[in-house]
């Protein structure tokens, strides 16, 4: 038996239609893996910026020193 979740959306569109979402708990899945994701990829090139705006610091007062 496969479990089903119906997700109502409500569109404020032409005629203002409902939307319905059907959404299997292997599309659940598969979207919060994506998120996942795109989230870890986001984190690591925020760390990488930010480990390169520190090298470019430290370069800086080495310049002046």
């Amino acid at each position: 038996m496969c479990q089903l979740w119906v997700l109502e959306v409500d569109y404020a569109w032409h005629r203002g239609r409902m939307f319905r979402l059907v959404l299997s708990p292997t599309r659940v899945i598969t979207l919060t893996l994506r998120i996942r994701v795109f989230l870890d990829l986001f984190v690591a090139i925020s760390m990488r910026s930010y480990m390169l705006l520190r090298r470019v610091e430290v370069l800086r007062e080495k310049n002046r020193g």
